[in-house]
């Protein structure tokens, strides 16, 4: 997976850089401006982007609307700020963040491969717990941890698992899985 890390000062794209390469993400590039950013985006039809909400040239949110389908985007930034930048397709991190915030949220929206690989083979339930109490822990999670609404929140499920060929339990399972990982 292709990650693209933008912030305006170098030294915090390379610090965010260097956490996802320790997380085992090998393909990180950073930049500072949008230009920069776009540049490497047109060579991939699929990537995450990594952005704080506003950057020298232009915003965060214009970078996205030009992208493929194909890219997910998390934005980073001051939480009173962040709430004029919501939309049911981005992912909101209010700064500051902890490295495992950032893990969690890069992992929520790539998917945990390791566990949709172990459900693809065993075709088994991680859980005895009904489906709607799942999807429901899954939102409840998303709301306090990216500050969306519930309505946000249903709809980046229903996209992951469309995205990824899943069910809306199996997808709202990972987003659950990876907050039992970082915490």
């Amino acid at each position: 997976m292709h990650i693209i890390v933008i912030f305006p000062k170098a030294e915090a794209a390379k610090k965010v850089r260097d956490i996802l390469i320790r997380a085992g993400y090998h393909d990180v590039k950073t930049c500072t401006t949008i230009a920069a950013a776009r540049s490497f985006a047109q060579t991939f039809e699929e990537g995450l982007i990594i952005a704080y909400y506003r950057l020298p040239d232009e915003s965060a949110i214009q970078l996205y609307e030009d992208l493929y389908a194909g890219f997910q985007m998390i934005i980073t930034g001051p939480a009173d700020v962040l709430e004029d930048y919501a939309r049911d397709d981005v992912l909101m991190l209010a700064m500051p963040f902890h490295k495992s915030e950032l893990l969690s949220t890069v992992e929520t929206l790539l998917g945990n491969r390791a566990y949709r690989t172990k459900r693809q083979l065993s075709g088994k339930s991680a859980r005895p717990v009904s489906e709607h109490k799942i999807i429901e822990s899954a939102k409840a999670l998303l709301i306090e941890r990216n500050r969306l609404t519930e309505e946000q929140a249903h709809r980046f499920l229903q996209k992951a698992s469309m995205n990824r060929g899943l069910t809306l339990v199996q997808a709202a399972q990972i987003v659950l899985n990876t907050l039992d990982e970082t915490s």
